[in-house]
């Protein structure tokens, strides 16, 4: 498809919608949108536990609230990893020693441009200082589940936003053969090192993972051990 001219609808500071002159790979001529947007950050803490936080936060085409992760755009000059811990703080209230990035995805190939990069962050602790305040947002409460539990609220259709649940079906896709239910009661340092020995990346040493070596340890062979027995 050949862009033959740009035509500027909306613009404010969110986002520029363009509604473009085209030409069709059959040599039809018409029209097209294009949504232009921040690049964006989605965070999935686990805290230091092995549960699993999400905020509900009011959204305005649905009208209502909604059930994700916490989530916010890349402002102008600054890096994915720190907008994920910046919106972690902001809206989660917590703080993590270690955010990994998940995966990259985007809206709608068709009609956007921007694209949302994927962060855990791992063994998540209460942050003490308070968050930067967000006048353009607002967030009812912050929700701590188990690791089934968040998996059955995708199911169930508890939580309703894609992002959230292709985050999450993403998330335990990777540690498969090892279930949600196997890693109830678990603590965070476990189920990186089930996350770690998925991805087949090797084990790490005891200052690099910033958290408890023991549990990610046990994690690391549980997953390689289970893999071989399922």
């Amino acid at each position: 498809m050949e862009t033959l001219k740009e035509h500027l609808i909306l613009k404010n500071r969110f986002a520029s919608i363009y509604n473009n002159e085209v030409r069709f790979q059959s040599g039809e001529r018409g029209t097209h949108i294009l949504i232009d947007t921040k690049n964006s950050v989605s965070v999935l803490p686990i805290t230091n536990d092995g549960n699993f936080v999400l905020v509900e936060v009011y959204r305005y085409a649905k009208n209502g609230y909604s059930i994700e992760f916490p989530a916010g755009g890349v402002e102008p000059q600054e890096i994915p990893l720190l907008s994920a811990s910046r919106e972690l703080h902001e809206e989660a209230k917590l703080a993590s020693p270690l955010l990994t990035h998940h995966y990259r995805t985007t809206g709608n190939a068709s009609t956007h441009k921007a694209f949302c990069d994927n962060y855990i962050a791992w063994s998540c602790v209460d942050e003490s200082s308070p968050p930067k305040q967000d006048l353009y947002e607002d967030i009812k409460r912050t929700i701590v589940v188990s690791p089934l539990g968040l998996y059955e609220m995708c199911l169930d259709g508890t939580i309703e936003d894609l992002s959230t649940i292709a985050t999450t079906m993403r998330f335990f896709g990777v540690l498969s053969p090892v279930k949600p239910s196997d890693l109830e009661g678990k603590g965070s340092a476990y189920i990186m090192g089930v996350y770690y020995s998925a991805l087949g990346l090797p084990k790490k040493t005891p200052n690099e993972i910033a958290t408890d070596y023991e549990p990610f340890l046990q994690g690391y062979q549980y997953r390689h051990h289970i893999k071989v027995v399922r």
